[in-house]
């Protein structure tokens, strides 16, 4: 096992130390109804299918898709603390997902064997070298025609707008071009007004782009640019209604 990064280390501690943050049944966090609410209308097909959640987390995803019908859900990530919340879920509410305690820089995954992969705002966590590793890992487990879905903060978030409610990535002295794999501390907002630390390893589109063409992924992607829903404006105004208009998160949905 090749030693553990900087940005392993970094992703290991947020979430060691705020794991009991995480912890949800409804949807709370911002990322909760722009981009988890889009890849869950993505994934209403998974009856009978094999699916690996990268980035677990406490197991929310996870929970959804097992839920809606797959019949394997395997589910990793590099926090024991996070995973640990997820097995307790699991033991009071079975649903037999497999979680796993790893860094899914390191985890192998049977070749051929997942009908879906899953990445809900973890490549963020990665430099480009690293996501390049895991995306080719992700081609290589999926069947012929098999799903791969993942979600990021928009690259142009963290110059679009200033240090405030309800997401932001701290970019420094650095612009779009000159921040790629630099690491952008940022927070993000929650419905009930509490606030996650979160992290961007900042990598333009050209980048994204090239890491799944290294990895062996030939047809292009859909690409959702999301903002602020309309929703949660209008629930709270004074945290939510300055992001009208700016780009905060994309999705990527593509096939092998």
């Amino acid at each position: 096992m090749s030693e553990e990064t900087l940005s392993m280390q970094t992703a290991r501690s947020i979430y060691d130390q705020s794991a009991r943050h995480w912890q949800r049944r409804t949807p709370n966090l911002l990322t909760d109804f722009s981009a988890r609410t889009l890849i869950f209308e993505l994934c209403e097909d998974l009856a009978g299918k094999n699916v690996v959640d990268l980035g677990c987390g406490e197991g929310y995803v996870s929970r959804f898709c097992k839920s809606h019908g797959a019949d394997l859900v395997v589910g990793i990530d590099i926090s024991s603390s996070m995973i640990e919340n997820a097995e307790q879920q699991e033991q009071k509410q079975p649903l037999g997902i497999d979680y796993v305690n790893a860094s899914i820089t390191e985890v192998k995954l049977e070749n051929n064997n997942f009908d879906t992969a899953l990445g809900v705002f973890v490549f963020n966590y990665l430099t480009i070298s690293e996501t390049t590793t895991v995306f080719k890992k992700v081609f290589n487990a999926l069947k012929s025609q098999g799903e791969f879905i993942f979600s990021l903060p928009h690259p142009f978030l963290p110059f679009a707008k200033e240090k405030e409610a309800p997401t932001y990535f701290d970019c420094g002295d650095y612009d779009y071009y000159s921040g790629r794999d630099k690491i952008f501390p940022g927070k993000v907002w929650c419905l009930d007004e509490s606030v996650l630390d979160v992290q961007m390893l900042h990598k333009t589109f050209s980048d994204i782009f090239q890491c799944l063409h290294e990895a062996g992924f030939k047809n292009s992607p859909k690409i959702y640019e999301l903002s602020v829903p309309e929703e949660l404006v209008k629930q709270k105004p004074n945290i939510f209604q300055v992001a009208k208009g700016i780009p905060l998160h994309i999705v990527f949905e593509l096939k092998k």
